[in-house]
């Protein structure tokens, strides 16, 4: 039997965009999924359209406080690994995958920990654009040291990675990077796959949030491991 999946999407007021994310999970060739949703607190429709949906199965959990995207991604993972998942997917809810990003990139995890791919970037207008980011052909993990280089909702992984790393709920934003420099530092083996299977839509509010504020405390974390390392 296939082993199961777990769709990890965190929202908070994403009534515009969580239809179109909840229908890219539904319309994926792999199946053996759960689509866990934690809805941080929206003051707007996102949780009507989430229980008037009857795509697939989705594992909805609210939260009376907004408590921001770490805490809502270390609560779903929580909640897979109870459910014996073996696998974690992150989608972000105004981002999207093509019908076969799972099955594409499933097959990558028989040799690593963790597989991404750089995005097709995506206007609200719906123009492609030239990708944010900037992913070398040759990553490897030292690539890390000098910036984020994988796109959280590119991302599929064994659910292993996440049993003894959290995302820090300190940093409000880019908290992704720093969960990919924990595992990196710990000896998961992270690679990038050559065919973009997942959408990101540029909004601006995308690129005003992007935590530069945060790039200096991650850089001081990992200074002691960064400076024992050369590109």
């Amino acid at each position: 039997m296939d082993k199961k999946i777990a769709v990890i999407t965190p929202v908070y007021n994403s009534e515009n965009y969580i239809d179109k994310c909840l229908e890219t999970v539904k319309n994926q060739t792999y199946s053996n999924l759960t689509h866990y949703v934690y809805d941080d607190a929206s003051c707007d429709g996102t949780v009507d359209v989430i229980n008037n949906y009857s795509g697939h199965d989705v594992c909805l959990i609210q939260s009376n406080k907004n408590r921001g995207q770490s805490f809502a991604r270390n609560t779903l993972i929580a909640a897979a690994l109870a459910d014996n998942c073996s696998y974690v997917a992150f989608l972000d809810s105004d981002d999207w995958w093509s019908a076969t990003h799972l099955e594409e990139n499933l097959v990558f995890l028989n040799k690593a920990n963790l597989v991404f791919s750089t995005p097709q970037c995506i206007s609200e207008t719906g123009v492609s654009l030239w990708p944010t980011f900037f992913i070398p052909d040759e990553f490897s993990g030292v690539h890390l040291n000098k910036g984020n280089y994988i796109w959280i909702s590119s991302v599929l992984a064994d659910i292993k990675c996440f049993v003894d790393h959290k995302f820090i709920t300190e940093f409000n934003s880019i908290e992704d990077w720093d969960m990919w420099l924990q595992l990196y530092h710990s000896g998961f083996k992270l690679i990038k796959q050559p065919t973009p299977t997942s959408f990101y839509l540029i909004r601006p509010v995308s690129e005003k949030n992007r935590g530069h504020s945060i790039v200096s405390k991650i850089y001081e974390k990992y200074k002691h491991l960064n400076e024992h390392e050369t590109q």
